[in-house]
């Protein structure tokens, strides 16, 4: 048997760490494969140089990917300290939160993505709409975006 492939947008708020806590009620096979993913966000990219003169972006952009690197490697502890068997693994990308989920999730063929970001930022509350947007031109995709535990229970993203 193939191990179930379950992709995790993660950024740290509390609507992610309730995304991580809901798995554990999820009924989910023993056998998975789960990235935890976190954005470092850029939206437009910065120059390296202006006018021939080395700019401080690229070190600011691999500080800010670093970030998200740690983030998403706690993510990854948690998970593995709730399911000791699952095959856990952690990335960093940057770029914006909705895109790089969707790019990511269409090279590593998940078949469950969970999305419990409120976002950090302003810009990235926009991560779990794009999910919703973009999986439409999709085939698709099971996504999930849970609310904190006070809130109500988890709600499909489409």
């Amino acid at each position: 048997m193939e191990a179930m492939k379950i992709m995790i947008g993660y950024d740290g708020s509390p609507h992610a760490e309730a995304a991580l806590a809901d798995l554990r009620r999820a009924g989910l096979p023993r056998k998975v494969e789960a990235m935890v993913l976190s954005v470092s966000e850029e939206w437009i990219p910065a120059p390296a140089s202006l006018g021939g003169v080395a700019t401080s972006f690229p070190r600011f952009e691999s500080e800010a990917e670093d970030e998200a690197l740690k983030l998403a490697r706690s993510a990854k502890a948690v998970l593995k300290t709730l399911f000791p068997d699952w095959q856990v693994h952690a990335e960093a990308v940057t770029g914006s939160p909705g895109n790089m989920l969707i790019w990511r999730s269409d090279e590593w063929k998940p078949e469950l993505i969970v999305v419990g970001s409120q976002g950090r930022t302003a810009l990235g509350r926009f991560f779990p709409a794009a999910c919703r947007r973009k999986s439409c031109t999709r085939p698709i995709v099971p996504c999930v975006s849970p609310a904190p535990a006070e809130k109500t229970q988890p709600r499909p993203c489409d």
